[in-house]
Formats: structure tokens, C-alpha cells, sequence
């Protein structure tokens, strides 16, 4: 009921529909004045205290307009759905990376359309754009066109605290290419915001995107999933124990990140993307469950590298995000958070269990025709299987040891 303190509809979507309208009212040399956000934001929060800060460059409020022609409750179910559309198209980007068996591309999917991708996109957030563009920059780069995977992280340049440590990651990869078409698009919204407000813009941004960080630790952070923020969360707001600990935490994060990225693996980019969709939350210093929704690129990378339990941690997410609105106050951090690390340190494990660079395997030529009196053939289709064709290999290998049967494997 949007008419009641608390009880709005859309979750953070009146900071959005509110920047939309401030845009129609030709007032955008005033957007990040809080008082004008406040004005734009009082029929919607229907006499709630206080005002949901709009902390994004000009650009985003400019589209928002668009939402900000129809009315409130309106405009809330069309970015529902496109935020929802926009995570299918990021799937059906990633589907063909995805194993042909039906089981695991079931397991993607659902965390996909569940779990925490839905209560971000339900809380009104652009959830659905950081799917879409982390699913995008890691297709891009698999199919080595790295000049266009720079394109989906120019796009999330709206979200800089993510934008730019992947591009970092890609430079680890010894790949250039995405930095730069990521340099050209921060042109791009320079010049955009410098149109619309003129050249002095981004000092104006970074200062509303400190009171925003600041304030949102006090009054959110038991929603965030960051190292830095769930030790400020618990150690107290700057104090020196939680600057500590956070930073630890970063620290030990990005140096795993980047040694995944720099050295080559067998399982191409899965592993090193299904870590660091999660990595560069939790080594953000602003970063929140909503966006907990990176989840679903760290299942897919886990998925096309032949994890074999993704059914029981998709169990343990869904567990967790479903117990989100229940235990985040009493305990001080959303749930979701324990599967931000969870994802992580999933990644990390199997990257080193089974995804490092392997020797070179001998193969022994048994001449033009199958195996003389075997048993049993195994015909393995291969076609830019080297994300999976090692696991695949070593189940089949380990299966024919105690099988008693005399079998070949053509590959």
C-alpha cells in the first residue's frame, strides 16, 4: 500500500521514478539536491520519513524519465518485466556455453529466475542490467571478440565500484582491448552528463555518492554483502578494526581474482567469471544483496566447468535468500551475504581442484580403425569443448577402470 509509511510499492524505485520525473520537470541542473529528490520522492513515499538518494550519473536519470510518463504503480511493472527480460536475454547469451546435458542448464536457470535475481528485481533495483552485462563481457570474451566485450562494461559503468575491477581482470588476461572500449564509452557518459549538466557534473555525482555510501551503511547496512561493508556493519562505521578486517578481506579476494585471471586454465574463462561475479562484490565498498544477483553468472561458470554439485548449492542459495527477510535485522547481515562468499570460495576450490593449467596428456595412436575386440566405443563429439572436456575425460576414464570392459574412447 503506497499509501502508508513502510508499505510503498517498488521497494527502491522511487529513487528512480523520482529522478525520471525531476528530468520532465527540466530541472536536471538540480538532480543530486537532495531537498529537490525529496520533493520528487514525497507523493510516492506516502509521508514516509526521509527520501531514497539517487546516486547515478545523469544518464540513468534520463532514462528513467521514460518510466516517469506513466504513473507510479505502472511504470514499477514495465521495469519489472524489462528488468526480467533482460535476465533471459542474459541466459539465452550464456545457454550455449552451458552444458547440452538438461540437469545443470535447469540448475542455471532457476537461480536465474529465483532466488536472488527476483528480490533484487522485485526491490525495483537494475538488477537485471549487471547480469546482462557480466553474461555479455564473458561471451564476448570467449568468442574473442575482446574489442566488443568492453561495450556491456561500458554500459555498467553506472556501477563503477564493478565497471572497472573487470576491466582490471581483463588486463590480468593479458587483454587490452576491453580497457580501452571501456575508456571510449566513459567518454561517453562524460560527455552525455556534461550535455545534460554541464561540465562540472561528476564532481556533483561523487559528492551525493558519498552521503549516499555513508548514509546507506548507517541505515542499510545490514543488507550489504561486502567485506567492507559487513565489517562496518559489525565492528562499527570507520573505526580501525573494521577498516582492518575489510581490508583484509579485499585484499585476499583481488590477489585470488587476479591470479585466476593471469594464469591460464583448462576451463577457459568459467571459473575465473563464476569467482569474480561474486569477487568484485565482495571487494566493493559499497555493494548490496540485490546485487547478490551476480549469482547467477557464478552458477553458470560453474556449470560449464562441470561442477559436480550444483544442484545442492543452488539448495543452499535458495535456503538463504528465502530466509533473507527473516533473519538480515536479527543478525545484523543479510544471509545473502554467506552466499556471495559461499559462491566465492566454491569458485575458487574447484578453479584450483580441477581448473589450473593440466600437463600435457600423452594419447597413444591406435591406428585408423577402432580398437581391435573392444567392448565398448565411446563416441565424444568435440566442438570448443575445452571448458569441460577434461572432466568429461576423467569421469569416463575412472568409470572404465572398474567396468571390466575392454573400451575405447574417440574423441
Amino acid at each position: 500500500d503506497p499509501s502508508t509509511p513502510g508499505g510503498r510499492v517498488g521497494g527502491d524505485f522511487p529513487a528512480f521514478y523520482g529522478a525520471g520525473s525531476i528530468v520532465l520537470d527540466g530541472n536536471i541542473e538540480n538532480l543530486y539536491d537532495s531537498d529537490v529528490q525529496k520533493e520528487a520522492q514525497a507523493e510516492i513515499l506516502g509521508g514516509e520519513d526521509g527520501y531514497l538518494p539517487f546516486a547515478y550519473p545523469p544518464p540513468v536519470a534520463a532514462f528513467y524519465a521514460a518510466f516517469a510518463l506513466l504513473p507510479y504503480e505502472l511504470a514499477y511493472l514495465v521495469h519489472t518485466a524489462l528488468m526480467v527480460s533482460l535476465v533471459v536475454w542474459a541466459y539465452w547469451i550464456l545457454r550455449p556455453l552451458l552444458p547440452v546435458k538438461r540437469p545443470p542448464g535447469i540448475v542455471v536457470a532457476a537461480i536465474a529466475f529465483t532466488s536472488v535475481p527476483m528480490l533484487g528485481i522485485a526491490a525495483g533495483q537494475n538488477t537485471g542490467v549487471l547480469i546482462l552485462c557480466l553474461a555479455a563481457t564473458w561471451k564476448l570474451g570467449h568468442d574473442r571478440r575482446f574489442w566488443l566485450a568492453g561495450v556491456p562494461l561500458g554500459v555498467l559503468l553506472f556501477k563503477p565500484q564493478y565497471a572497472i575491477p573487470m576491466v582490471g581482470l581483463w588486463l590480468m588476461r593479458g587483454r587490452l582491448q576491453p580497457g580501452l572500449t571501456t575508456l571510449g564509452a566513459m567518454s561517453v557518459w562524460w560527455l552525455a552528463g556534461a550535455w545534460m549538466m554541464g561540465t562540472e557534473w561528476v564532481a556533483q555525482w561523487l559528492s551525493i555518492v558519498n552521503d549516499f555510501t555513508a548514509r546507506d551503511a548507517v541505515v542499510n547496512g545490514h543488507n550489504s554483502v561486502s567485506w567492507l561493508g559487513m565489517a562496518e556493519q559489525h565492528l562499527g562505521q570507520g573505526t580501525t578494526a573494521a577498516l582492518v578486517v575489510g581490508g583484509i578481506g579485499i585484499v585476499l579476494t583481488a590477489s585470488i581474482l587476479i591470479v585466476m585471471w593471469f594464469r591460464r586454465s583448462s576451463t577457459d574463462l568459467a571459473l575465473p567469471m563464476a569467482a569474480a561475479a561474486v569477487g568484485i562484490l565482495l571487494t566493493s565498498p559499497h555493494a548490496m544483496m540485490y546485487d547478490g544477483a551476480a549469482l547467477a553468472i557464478t552458477f553458470a561458470g560453474l556449470a560449464r566447468a562441470g561442477y559436480p554439485r550444483l544442484g545442492r548449492l543452488a539448495a543452499f542459495v535458495w535456503v538463504v535468500s528465502a530466509t533473507h527477510p527473516l533473519l538480515t535485522r536479527p543478525i545484523g547481515t543479510s544471509p545473502i551475504a554467506l552466499a556471495v562468499v559461499g559462491g566465492f570460495v566454491v569458485s575458487v576450490w574447484y578453479w584450483y581442484a580441477v581448473g589450473r593449467p593440466a600437463p600435457e596428456t600423452a594419447v597413444a595412436e591406435v591406428g585408423p580403425g577402432p580398437l581391435p575386440h573392444a567392448d565398448l566405443s565411446i563416441v565424444v563429439p568435440a566442438y570448443n569443448e575445452e571448458g569441460r572436456i577434461a572432466p568429461t575425460m576423467d569421469r569416463i576414464r575412472d568409470w572404465s577402470s572398474t567396468s571390466g570392459l575392454r573400451v575405447e574412447v574417440l574423441v
